[in-house]
């Protein structure tokens, strides 16, 4: 599994500023060392620039995996206050940070108006999963925190919305919360059939049907598929509205994630 301590390895945004030739997503990837050397902590390190805008980089756990097997008890209690999150890939823009506090907690926030932090656990590829985790939503602003359980290509089986108070998937309240109070959040999803999910005792029809979920998600902001490779690089567009400003930063507090194949209970 690919472990990405990174300043940046997801979906563009689009771009801040009219330019021809501005290719979308991660451009000119290249390896870097310092003064030539191996790096001390037995990683990979990327680097390489978005929409040939921003340059980024990227810090990969070796030896690289695209698998995980048994199940998933993450209570992050061994890793130190802003390590790297081992087994766990991130994705940390300047304004979006992803770490690990001094009580041990995954920490997240956003100020970022534009985009977004992201952290994604891969568990083993299964039918059926119970996930389950401690949540505290610290501070909210106008983007939602968003929980999705995906296949490997990244569809979204379910994708559950944080915002206001409310738990929201597919535009249907399906649970509350309380902001600045630890909160318990389990789901059981199946991927059998057209699939199904089961949040505080209801079965609920999935968002997509997948062959088998393996990844969850999280993430400070709505999910976004564009742009992408049949969207027009040439066209003059203005630049992002206020992308040079920083917004009001959300916060959010996870700990304790436990996911494990539902298959025999």
């Amino acid at each position: 599994m690919q472990s990405f301590y990174s300043f940046g390895l997801d979906k563009s945004f689009g771009s801040r500023a009219d330019a021809e030739n501005k290719d979308f997503g991660p451009c000119y990837v290249r390896g870097i060392t310092e003064g030539e050397q191996n790096p001390n902590d037995s990683c990979a390190w990327l680097t390489y620039s978005v929409n040939k805008e921003d340059i980024w980089v990227s810090r990969i756990q070796l030896p690289a995996r695209t698998c995980w097997q048994g199940p998933v008890g993450d209570d992050f209690a061994q890793t130190a206050p802003s390590a790297p999150i081992k087994n766990w890939n991130i994705y940390r823009p300047k304004w979006a940070d992803v770490y690990i506090d001094e009580a041990h907690q995954l920490c997240m926030v956003d100020s970022d108006r534009y985009d977004y932090a992201r952290a994604i656990r891969v568990f083993e590829a299964t039918k059926r999963v119970k996930i389950a985790f401690d949540y505290m939503v610290q501070a909210e602003n106008d983007d939602p925190f968003e929980v999705d359980v995906t296949d490997r290509h990244g569809d979204r089986a379910v994708s559950f919305s944080f915002h206001r108070g409310e738990i929201r998937m597919g535009g249907e309240v399906v649970g509350h919360y309380r902001p600045q109070t630890w909160e318990h959040f389990s789901v059981t999803v199946s991927a059998l059939g057209t699939g199904t999910y089961i949040i505080g005792g209801t079965q609920y029809a999935n968002l997509h049907a997948v062959e088998a979920v393996e990844r969850l998600s999280l993430r400070t902001g709505k999910w976004r598929n564009l742009p992408n490779r049949h969207t027009p690089n040439q066209d003059k567009c203005p630049p992002l509205d206020g992308c040079d400003e920083a917004t009001d930063a959300a916060k959010y507090l996870i700990k304790d994630v436990k996911i494990v194949s539902a298959l025999v209970e």
